[in-house]
């Protein structure tokens, strides 16, 4: 295993953090004029200064001030800014009218629910084919006007023929299954991990990390792709937070990507459509989903087809058998894997420690290991969902409140990162 639940978590944080940036910056409601995401009496008291020649606006406050939109900024602007702190008059979202042309005309019909992401996409479009090109295998009834040759029954003397038995004796030639590389990078699994990483004064830091990759082959017309679905759980800054990146091919080749921003401990979770994405891209975001996540980002696990040119030991841990492989480097460090055995067909390292000079720095336990990941790169279910189909001007304000709520409860900060990956 080569990596461990850092470069996710960097990359997680990096894309909520600049959502949630985008959305501070975005989505100003009209009358904030100190930039905290609200109107209150603060707001309110610079408006009447302002309207008294006591005060003068910045370029940016003048944006945000007349919210009668009366080209006037005056005392009544301050009266609304009042009301509306008091919760006596809604919020008024600052009209990005650069955007609308654009949002107007994406965000007609958002879905309330995620939408349903086929997953028999490669069987059909790839055996149609098959049994179409076979239909002139249908042209050889001309064999069958050759009834005569029924008579030539020493044909079915051909049985000889069935002495092609050894073609069954063949057999050995899907064999070189035991062929398999007697180890190789496992990456479209699902891993649940628990990583325990231990500091120069053996302090404990512990991370879990459930992560999913999988590589969907699909069709659309005359195209094919490969496109990659990939889910990552964690903790970061004590919030459970998920990701879910899927995509689904179009016509003309284009993907149509769908972000899933999961919060576990509220049971929410934003999705962000590829209009949306558009949408803030056009506005000089820069949310590739290619960027987020990647299979490099995901936990690899090394699995063991054959332990017969390995130097194996058997060892007991914590009450369980393993089979042990260790490894030492030039540099000093040494890695021990515990071998658990799966489905009676392969090894995979259920705890990998690794040591520097004698001392142990990290230790890496796989709970749960399944080579199949579909059911975990699929849209949530059971939660409630604040869905983007366009940008932020096409929200109405409810929904932007939620949306607001829903970054605010993942507490997140700017933090840099003081855990470099260990295992590198």
């Amino acid at each position: 295993m080569k990596k461990t639940s850092y470069g996710i978590v960097a990359v997680l944080l990096a894309l909520l953090l600049s959502v949630t940036t985008l959305f501070a910056s975005a989505a100003h409601y009209m009358g904030d004029l100190n930039d905290d995401n609200r109107v209150t009496s603060v707001d309110a008291r610079i408006l009447l200064r302002v309207s008294a020649k006591l005060e003068k606006l910045t370029e940016k406050q003048k944006l945000y001030a007349d919210i009668n939109s009366d080209t006037r900024v005056n005392s009544a602007d301050a009266r609304i800014a009042l009301r509306i702190s008091a919760k006596l008059e809604d919020k008024v979202t600052a009209a990005e009218t650069t955007e609308t042309p654009t949002t107007d005309s994406s965000a007609t019909d958002r879905p309330v629910k995620p939408p349903a992401r086929p997953t028999s996409l490669t069987t059909a479009p790839t055996e149609e084919p098959a049994t179409t090109t076979e239909v002139p295998t249908t042209t050889e009834a001309p064999t069958t006007t050759e009834a005569p040759t029924t008579t030539e029954a020493p044909t079915t003397t051909e049985a000889p023929t069935t002495t092609e038995a050894p073609t069954t004796t063949e057999a050995p030639t899907t064999a070189p299954t035991t062929t398999k590389p007697a180890s190789e990078i496992l990456k479209e699994c699902y891993v649940d991990a628990e990583i325990v990483t231990y500091d120069k004064d053996n302090k404990a830091k512990k991370t879990n990390m459930k992560c999913a990759y999988k590589t969907e082959h699909q069709k659309a017309g005359a195209f094919k792709k490969d496109i990659q679905q990939i889910y990552a759980r964690t903790t970061i800054q004590d919030s459970d937070i998920g990701l879910l990146v899927t995509g689904k091919l179009r016509a003309f080749g284009n993907i149509d990507y769908n972000i899933y921003m999961i919060n576990y401990q509220t049971n929410e979770y934003l999705q962000m459509t590829q209009r949306a994405l558009d949408a803030f891209n056009f506005f000089g975001a820069d949310m590739n989903p290619d960027d987020f996540l990647t299979a490099d980002d995901m936990i690899e696990v090394e699995i063991y087809n054959s332990l017969d040119t390995l130097k194996v030991t058997e060892e007991e841990k914590d009450g369980e058998k393993f089979k042990v492989i260790r490894k030492k480097y030039d540099d000093g460090t040494e890695t021990v894997r515990y071998l658990r055995l799966a489905e009676n067909e392969y090894y995979y390292p259920a705890i990998t420690e690794t040591y520097e000079n004698g001392k142990l720095t990290v230790r890496m336990t796989i709970n749960e290991l399944k080579r199949d990941a579909t059911e975990y790169v699929n849209p949530p279910k059971g939660m409630d969902a604040i869905v983007m189909n366009g940008g932020l001007s096409s929200l109405s304000t409810e929904t932007m409140d939620k949306l607001l709520e829903f970054m605010d409860a993942l507490h997140l900060q700017d933090e840099p990162n003081t855990n470099p990956d260990p295992l590198g």
